[in-house]
């Protein structure tokens, strides 16, 4: 199948650039659509981009049609963790989205999500706080408790607040965001989702950067719980949580329960991820530092 694709691109080029309509435009889409699809994505992102640039400056930056290429570059680049340029290319799709629908659209919010998330994966991290609360601020018409679509969206975006606040250092603000977000979750699609536990986990590391260190260790145990039923006892994630409650116990002075906690991580580490697995090799290297 990639041959057959391989032989239409090849096919294409000449005609591409003088072409009157736009048909092989629309080919180029739907090729880097299927390329994307195979796991190509190189050629994917490549063809996506020539699309975008050829709508752009024939349609306008603001046109339907150049906005669906460019939140396919976008989408495409994000995925494959390739952000360099890609800031520009979402405000211009924010842009646009705003021109050709109502400012509190779900699909205009969703393009300021995504802007969001670009600033912060390109180390922009305070533009992206300040896209965060902006967002938070047109949804606070949402209670966030159900499951409609601006109510899932207005969790999402505590939930990339509460990150964000982590990430520069607001730690304060980081526990309250994400205490109000723990409580939506559990209103909404229970205290197991998996939304819920991300949340959580946030919650108990800001939790103890702010030295609340009771509540950090009752968030991580019951996180921890809910991790083993739900994933396993050996699960990367249920490990990663039993090491990250260990930390807490030494901040707050528990050296033996800190040590227990760890060398029990190592030991499932061991023997079920084996002793060159990321995990077991970050637990290996933390219960070594104790000893």
């Amino acid at each position: 199948m990639v041959a057959v694709l391989d032989q239409i691109v090849a096919g294409i080029p000449e005609e591409f650039a003088d072409a009157a309509d736009d048909h092989h435009h629309d080919l180029y889409f739907q090729l880097a659509q299927t390329y994307f699809g195979l796991g190509i994505h190189e050629t994917a992102i490549k063809l996506a981009k020539e699309v975008h640039q050829y709508r752009r400056s024939k349609l306008g930056a603001d046109s339907p049609q150049t906005l669906e290429a460019a939140s396919v570059v976008v989408g495409y680049c994000a995925t494959v963790g390739e952000f360099e340029g890609l800031v520009q290319l979402q405000r211009e799709c924010l842009r646009a989205t705003i021109k050709l629908s109502d400012p509190k659209n779900t699909d205009v919010l969703a393009q300021q999500m995504l802007l969001g998330y670009v600033l912060k994966q390109t180390g922009q991290l305070q533009e992206g706080v300040r896209v965060y609360e902006s967002l938070v601020d047109k949804l606070s018409d949402v209670s966030g408790s159900k499951n409609s679509d601006r109510d899932k969206l207005k969790r999402f975006a505590l939930q990339n607040l509460g990150m964000a606040y982590i990430a520069i250092g607001r730690f304060v603000d980081a526990t309250e965001v994400l205490a109000d977000l723990t409580v939506l979750h559990e209103l909404s699609v229970g205290k197991q989702h998996v939304e819920a536990i991300k949340t959580r986990n946030s919650l108990a590391i800001a939790l103890r950067e702010t030295r609340r260190l009771e509540e950090a260790e009752e968030s991580f145990n019951s996180l921890l719980l809910d991790r083993r039923d739900i994933l396993g006892l050996a699960h990367p994630e249920t490990l990663t949580t039993e090491n990250e409650l260990s930390r807490t116990l030494f901040l707050a002075i528990k050296q033996k329960e800190a040590i227990r906690q760890l060398e029990h991580a190592y030991s499932v580490a061991l023997k079920s991820l084996k002793q060159n697995h990321y995990t077991t090799i970050v637990i290996g290297g933390n219960l070594q530092v104790t000893m």
